[in-house]
């Protein structure tokens, strides 16, 4: 059997579904729209797309927790600093986040 170009299997198949009468048309639209859903679901953008979207999604909430946790720090850190200055606050600040050390004091450093 000779093989048929595709205008021939357009028109074949056109024959066919006129030939099942609506209820054809019907069952090909059918099909098609099964396939592009499927097609939509398993394709580069659908499912798996959608999975790696929502790992995304949870691990910049998690991110942003934890930012939420230290700007809330440095707001009880600002707090305890504010006016009138708390100087034992002032002190832990200083030593905690800039190492300062008195003038009377030295530092060991263990690696």
């Amino acid at each position: 059997m000779p093989r048929l170009n595709l205008r021939q299997r357009f028109r074949s198949l056109q024959e066919r579904v006129r030939a099942t009468g609506p209820l054809g048309l019907v069952y090909v639209s059918a099909v098609i729209a099964l396939a592009i859903a499927l097609s939509s679901l398993l394709g580069a953008h659908g499912l798996s797309r959608l999975r790696l979207l929502r790992a995304d999604c949870a691990r910049q909430s998690a991110a942003n927790d934890a930012l939420r946790e230290q700007n809330f720090s440095l707001l009880r850190t600002i707090q305890s600093l504010g006016d009138p200055v708390d100087r034992v606050a002032l002190e832990r600040a200083a030593r905690e986040q800039l190492g300062f050390i008195k003038q009377d004091e030295i530092v060991f450093k263990f690696e």
